[in-house]
């Protein structure tokens, strides 16, 4: 068995941002990854000559300033998402859209120039002492008087500490461990509601921003779906051009080419033709997605036990932690709780 000092369980942002922390503080990790690549629900897709297009975390505001500070840190620049002055309202879909006047929102709600995984990259080019160990999904954890023995399909892991990034609820349904953690864990861990879950996104490129012609918007909002919300989504540089979205989750269990017909159809009656004209199609239904989303087994609200007491305690006589988005009292859910998650473990550390 190999010994490691620190042992981090998803290399999404709130376990690089603890990676970092701790370097700061003279420790060396290794963060164990299920997925192929980092970033966990920060997920931006790349084409040649398109532009780039976010399945994940996306926007951020200036209340957000865990994501602000560490955006300056990394020598990362913001950029305003483009609203446009008009959006598309859909109240039912028995009525036509309404095209209603937008307030001047810019400088209220931000994106990452040229991309979220800038974020991710630019932290792991920062890492001197930390290891990054891909398509190691933990499957259990062993609790020994002084060190952890984690168990993945390829090895075992020995280590002092172990800090878990992974949503609770998955945490609880996908993790064994020998030494039962406190009932209340366990009960509560299946009523968080874990973020991005039930989500669908939903990108496409063109190769021009027809939504801002006249007597058009680069906004819409629609009661009816199957899209909700639909935004301008193209470069920093306005060179090349997107629009993204969200689907209604309730449209998870169609195929991908029933959701992309209907998503299709329904930008028709916004923009006519145009809107097919698309290069490329982008969805993400997080639902699908193993190292993200657990079933609930209840009915669970929005942000339900983000930031509870329970998470933000240490288990194993010491030796488990936990960190991730919805372990943040500050902006649960989004990256700005993520990076509040792993300053409070490192302090804890």
């Amino acid at each position: 068995m190999k010994k490691e000092k620190i042992t981090i369980i998803g290399a999404g942002l709130s376990g690089l941002v603890l990676a970092r922390l701790l370097e700061k503080q003279g420790y060396s990790c290794t963060i164990l990854e299920g997925r192929d690549r980092p970033g966990g629900r920060i997920l931006t897709i790349r084409n040649r000559d398109q532009a780039p297009v976010e399945m994940g975390a996306t926007w951020f505001g200036n209340q957000h300033r865990y994501v602000i500070q560490l955006l300056n840190e990394l020598g990362i620049e913001k950029m305003d998402q483009r609203m446009g002055s008009h959006a598309f309202y859909e109240a039912v879909s028995t009525a036509p859209p309404q095209r209603v006047e937008l307030p001047d929102q810019s400088g209220t709600t931000f994106r990452i120039k040229g991309g979220t995984d800038e974020i991710i990259s630019k932290l792991i080019a920062d890492l001197k002492q930390t290891t990054i160990k891909y398509n190691e999904p933990v499957e259990g954890i062993k609790d020994h008087k002084d060190y952890l023995e984690i168990i993945t399909p390829n090895s075992n892991f020995k280590t002092p500490l172990v800090i878990s990034t992974l949503p609770p609820k998955l945490f609880a349904d996908t993790i064994s461990i020998d030494s039962s953690l406190p009932q209340e864990f366990q009960k509560e861990a299946q009523k968080t509601q874990t973020w991005m879950g039930e989500s669908i996104k939903i990108g496409l490129t063109y190769t021009s921003p027809f939504w801002r012609n006249e007597g058009m918007a680069s906004t819409i909002m629609s009661n009816a779906g199957p899209m909700n919300e639909f935004y301008d989504h193209s470069d920093a540089n306005d060179e090349r051009f997107a629009m993204k979205g969200f689907m209604n989750p309730a449209y998870h269990a169609a195929g991908a080419e029933e959701r992309k017909n209907l998503v299709i159809d329904q930008l028709r009656k916004f923009y006519g033709d145009q809107a097919s004209a698309f290069i490329t199609f982008f969805e993400k239904n997080w639902r699908e997605d193993p190292f993200t989303y657990s079933p609930y087994t209840e009915e669970i609200f929005p942000h339900q036990n983000n930031g509870a007491d329970f998470l933000k305690r240490s288990y194993l006589n010491g030796k488990l932690f936990f960190a991730g988005a919805e372990t943040s009292s500050v902006s649960p859910g989004y990256m700005d709780g993520a990076i509040d998650s792993a300053y409070r473990v490192a302090d804890m550390i």
